[in-house]
């Protein structure tokens, strides 16, 4: 977001470490927003295994849940060379992102990267976007990337118009205005960042 940095606080990770990190990873844009977070905010990663390694190589406070057993194998598989067995198992969850197993205002961030790919429906999506409301707190973000409504989309898919309904039908208000970017795996995506806010919420 235009701002990001002076908003959310100072630069906490260090050029040369958040280079090292970002190689192999799926979002530069993601990781140069991470910079800007405190390491002692709790991040919730909704779908592992996109930034799951980033955000324990960088030391975050960060829980993440993944809906498909053998992604969650995989995702444990890269953290066995980071993490103490008990820290993965307290982390790492299997389980739905329609019935989210955190406590509510829980997190200061939820990533939701790509996690609408593992969706059927829309009716899906505002259930995940609703879970991800609830588990945030006051004056947390989330960061959403999804697939770019184009000629060449499969599957669910969004214009710039479809996702902000979506995320302001739930309550959130955006804190960055949407931009495509693709992944790597050449997929377009459309991202943004939005926020939990109320009449308290210092801006």
């Amino acid at each position: 977001m235009e701002g990001t940095a002076a908003r959310i606080g100072t630069d906490t990770h260090g050029t040369e470490e958040m280079t090292q990190v970002a190689e192999g990873s799926y979002s530069e844009h993601l990781l140069r927003t991470l910079a800007s977070v405190p390491p002692v905010q709790t991040i919730l990663e909704i779908g592992s295994g996109w930034h799951t390694r980033a955000l324990a190589q960088l030391g975050f406070d960060f829980y993440s849940i993944e809906p498909d057993a053998d992604r969650f194998e995989r995702t444990r598989d890269q953290l066995a060379t980071l993490l103490p067995a008990e820290s993965i198992e307290k982390r790492l969850m299997l389980g739905s992102y329609l019935n989210l197993p955190y406590t509510s205002e829980a997190f200061d961030w939820v990533v939701a990267y790509r996690s609408t790919e593992q969706l059927p429906t829309l009716r899906d999506v505002k259930q995940m976007f609703a879970e991800a409301w609830r588990v945030m707190k006051w004056g947390a973000w989330i960061y959403v990337a999804v697939p770019y409504a184009s000629e060449h989309s499969k599957g669910l898919s969004f214009s710039e118009e479809e996702l902000r309904h979506e995320l302001e039908e739930v309550g959130f208000v955006v804190a960055e205005r949407m931009a495509q970017e693709k992944g790597r795996d050449q997929m377009p995506l459309l991202r943004t960042i939005y926020r939990k806010v109320n009449e308290q919420t210092p801006l």
